[in-house]
């Protein structure tokens, strides 16, 4: 009876194996990449979220309406990063290239700086959009080399609470000129 008991288990898990097809009719925000894609796709985005599942793994199919729904959101408030998947088992290159250890693995591509970073935050919408906008947003820090642009910055930024002003001279201004 155990052994009958297993091969049930095992039949009823075989069962419950997403297929790719199905998880791209389910997902519209989250981009399917492949080893043919991969390279045009990274080469047009800035920013993106990357996971690389298997398609037998619970946790990457508990995690895919998650990502979907983080995508959407992204999508929807015009975010400057994206969300994509691989299926880490059939594209084995990718796998490899994202030193793939288990499975889902998920991180954070920025181009821009030419760096991929593992993510290991919570598996939730709004942990993915949190730590999206953190990568991606811009200096905090402005030049500002004139009265002109030192008046725009104060009105601009009076209203939105506290602001901190440092002042540097350079070699080649004097002080007064400030």
């Amino acid at each position: 009876t155990t052994i009958k008991r297993k091969r049930t288990s095992f039949i009823k898990w075989q069962g419950q194996r997403t297929t790719n097809k199905q998880r791209k009719k389910t997902q519209q925000f989250v981009h399917h990449l492949t080893s043919s894609n991969f390279e045009e796709f990274n080469s047009t985005q800035t920013y993106y979220f990357l996971e690389l599942y298997a398609p037998w793994c619970g946790h990457c199919k508990e995690l895919a309406p998650v990502f979907e729904s983080a995508a959407k959101e992204a999508n929807t408030k015009n975010l400057t990063f994206k969300f994509a998947a691989v299926n880490a088992e059939e594209h084995q290159d990718l796998s490899t290239k994202f030193e793939v250890k288990g499975y889902p693995t998920i991180v954070f591509i920025d181009n821009k700086k030419g760096e991929i970073i593992k993510y290991s935050e919570p598996r939730k919408k709004n942990a993915f959009l949190k730590f999206g906008k953190q990568q991606t947003r811009g200096s905090i820090l402005k030049k500002i080399s004139s009265i002109s642009q030192f008046d725009k910055f104060v009105n601009k930024t009076e209203s939105k609470g506290k602001n901190y002003l440092c002042l540097f001279a350079d070699s080649n201004t004097h002080s007064e000129k400030l």
